[in-house]
């Protein structure tokens, strides 16, 4: 039937999906984490736009679940800005690392926060 997706492969072991990512062995996390320092928070992010009028501001976290390598090696070469420096020679144990995880698992879990601001001059 037109606009049907897949079923999402089944849980292992009883575990939440969202608890993987917290389990995984260490070479199996290439994509990085949040740069230190607390998210700013929407009251940060007013105080910030001071002299502007705010029309948006929206906080969002993301989950991106990889069920293949390939999936993982195109969103890498297309949101340049997740790994700048991504190659599959430069990482491949970690992507082979990361490949047997999914073998295991059925998928390889992670979450981003975004936040949106848009903002304009008054009048």
């Amino acid at each position: 039937m037109a606009g049907d997706h897949p079923r999402p492969a089944p849980r292992r072991h009883g575990a939440h999906p969202a608890d993987r990512r917290r389990h995984q062995p260490r070479a199996v996390r290439i994509l990085p984490r949040p740069p230190p320092g607390p998210t700013p928070t929407a009251g940060e992010i007013r105080a910030a736009c001071t002299g502007l009028d705010i029309v948006t501001l929206a906080e969002a976290t993301c989950r991106l679940e990889f069920h293949d390598i390939a999936a993982v090696v195109h969103f890498l070469r297309k949101v340049i800005w997740t790994v700048p420096d991504f190659t599959v020679e430069k990482y491949r144990p970690r992507l082979k690392a990361m490949h047997d995880h999914i073998t295991t698992h059925g998928s390889f879990i992670s979450h981003s926060r975004r936040v949106l601001v848009e903002a304009r001059k008054p009048g």
